[in-house]
């Protein structure tokens, strides 16, 4: 079961480079993460980003790239995870315990979620056995 503690203090945040390197977040920018239930199997759960969609969560115009910051210290948050856009091929990063899958879906949305499984299969394998 995936353990929302381990990232209460996070945020999901979309942002764009300026010229000197620093991020430029938008308004609306900023997201919390939240626990849900798998309905497919009893028992699982995944963190993804509240307020996302059945589509998953809307890339922003004008913002090229997405992380996972750590605000439990507002005056020096600290970026745990950064990377650009997705492509359609799933990207895995493992951090503080779980894996972080995210992938496009669509021309306008992508889906982040943050598992104790690799991926799908791995869930759908331990509940076979």
């Amino acid at each position: 079961m995936a353990n929302l503690d381990l990232f209460k203090d996070c945020v999901f945040v979309q942002f764009s480079l300026k010229e000197n390197g620093t991020p430029n977040i938008p308004e609306n920018g900023i997201k919390e993460f939240g626990l849900f239930h798998n309905s497919k199997y009893t028992g699982e759960s995944f963190i993804g980003v509240k307020g996302a969609s059945k589509y998953g969560i809307r890339m922003l115009k004008g913002c090229t790239h997405w992380g996972v910051v750590d605000a439990s210290d507002p005056e020096n948050p600290v970026l745990i995870h950064v990377d650009t856009y997705p492509s359609r091929i799933p990207s895995v990063a493992k951090i503080r315990n779980h894996y972080m899958i995210a992938r496009q879906k669509g021309q306008i949305h992508m889906n982040l979620v943050l598992s104790e499984h690799k991926s799908h299969y791995d869930m759908k394998r331990k509940h076979e056995s």
